[in-house]
């Protein structure tokens, strides 16, 4: 399995929902905002419409980042994208919710690595996997390793090993899982992600000793991000593009 950063990847950062913090999360502007910053990864989240569209938002509702209201899984895609998706940055104009595809298209012509978060949906976690496996079948080229798909849902990972057995995957946690290689094996996983306290703490050597690769949320201070890189984790996550400068 590819590591969480390949060696060839020009930095361990990761920009979180694109440069979030200068622009509207989850959307192109904010990828293309990360890429020209010099970022080598983003991070973001996907949720399934009505009618069966992966899109890109991290809340289960549209009301924090749109003009509109009500839940993603309500709504179409048609529907969702006639919403403004920028209400903090009238620098930006307008933007619209943008699909897995378009930020596919948008990641590869930047050359940029994907940490794609599946968002757990009660009743519906096989489902948005199976959405989201046949957009990356189709869009992403197998030989480009600058892929990751995380989840905090087993049930997601697991089906997503059996349609993707060639994607690196990672669990997303609040905990550390007791037995780590265990829970490895059993969801064919290869990373974990978690907040970036537990790096901090005396467990996380533990973790690494499982071979396992470990990207942190949610770093906006460089020099905590410097400590953490040396206690050895391979990944940071931030909004502050502007502070890291790639």
């Amino acid at each position: 399995m590819p590591l969480i950063l390949p060696a060839r990847a020009p930095g361990p950062l990761i920009a979180h929902r694109g440069a979030s913090a200068s622009a509207p999360e989850n959307t192109i502007v904010a990828y293309q905002l990360a890429a020209d910053s010099g970022f080598p990864w983003i991070e973001v989240d996907t949720q399934i419409t009505r009618d069966g569209h992966p899109v890109m938002m991290h809340d289960f509702t549209i009301d924090r980042t749109t003009t509109g209201k009500g839940h993603v899984c309500n709504l179409t895609l048609a529907e969702l994208q006639a919403f403004d998706a920028n209400t903090r940055f009238p620098e930006f104009g307008p933007q619209k919710v943008p699909t897995l595809e378009e930020t596919i298209d948008c990641v590869l012509k930047n050359d940029l690595g994907l940490v794609l978060e599946i968002k757990p949906i009660w009743g519906s976690d096989i489902e948005h996997a199976r959405a989201v496996a046949k957009v990356v079948e189709a869009r992403w080229p197998r030989e480009n390793d600058k892929l990751v798909i995380s989840s905090f849902s087993s049930s997601c990972l697991i089906e997503m090993h059996r349609l993707l057995p060639w994607a690196c995957l990672a669990l997303a946690a609040e905990v550390v899982p007791s037995d780590p290689a265990a829970y490895m094996k059993m969801l064919g996983i290869s990373a974990f992600h978690f907040n970036y306290g537990f790096a901090l703490t005396q467990g996380f050597d533990g973790l690494l000793e499982t071979g396992a690769h470990v990207a942190v949320a949610t770093v906006n201070d460089p020099q905590t991000a410097r400590t953490l890189l040396d206690k050895g984790v391979h990944g940071v996550m931030t909004d502050r593009v502007d502070l890291f400068g790639g």
